[in-house]
């Protein structure tokens, strides 16, 4: 919310500069509300499960695990909403932005990042988990890590999409073609 609409919902008749001011006196700062996924109670105490089943691997264990995950990329990005909060509360309910997806161009693409060789991981999406997949990863002796729902925010290639993105959202793309984007 802007210091204009604080101003404008309350019928303040006082400028916006003045809004701001007052804001920062009482230790209020304006910053971009931080984006949160939704994670169901279910689903958190998989992912705690998961995390405590594996907090004894080694790094070398670790070294063993391609992380794979998709990713859309779209022309059009959701503005970046600001709120007016006081320091160390930029994760709390009231100051968080849910966000919505949308946008007129998208490409979906997939990408893997290991250390440099093979090891067991695949998402949880069901076309990954039907019966068939199951055998032929079977067959072929491909280990499969019992990854958590909604857990993609484990997953570090959600850093290398971040930064793809991060870079994308500094370009005009809003007239692009997906073959450009």
């Amino acid at each position: 919310m802007t210091a204009m609409e604080i101003r404008n919902d309350l019928g303040l008749v006082a400028s916006t500069q003045v809004v701001r001011e007052r804001l920062h006196v009482g230790g209020l700062r304006s910053r971009v509300a931080a984006t949160k996924p939704f994670v169901s109670s279910e689903n958190s105490v998989k992912r705690l499960l998961f995390a405590q089943e594996h907090r004894s691997w080694t790094v070398e264990e670790w070294q063993n695990v391609i992380f794979t995950d998709e990713s859309t990329f779209t022309s059009r990005w959701d503005q970046q909403q600001r709120t007016w909060r006081t320091p160390g509360t930029r994760f709390d309910a009231p100051n968080l932005h849910r966000v919505a997806s949308s946008g007129r161009c998208s490409v979906n693409v997939w990408g893997s990042i290991s250390k440099d060789c093979l090891g067991p991981l695949h998402d949880r999406s069901p076309v990954h988990t039907a019966a068939s997949v199951k055998r032929l990863l079977e067959e072929r002796c491909v280990m499969v890590l019992d990854w958590p729902p909604q857990g993609a925010d484990m997953n570090i290639i959600e850093n290398v999409w971040a930064e793809m993105k991060k870079a994308l959202s500094r370009r005009p793309l809003h007239k692009c073609s997906s073959d450009i984007l």
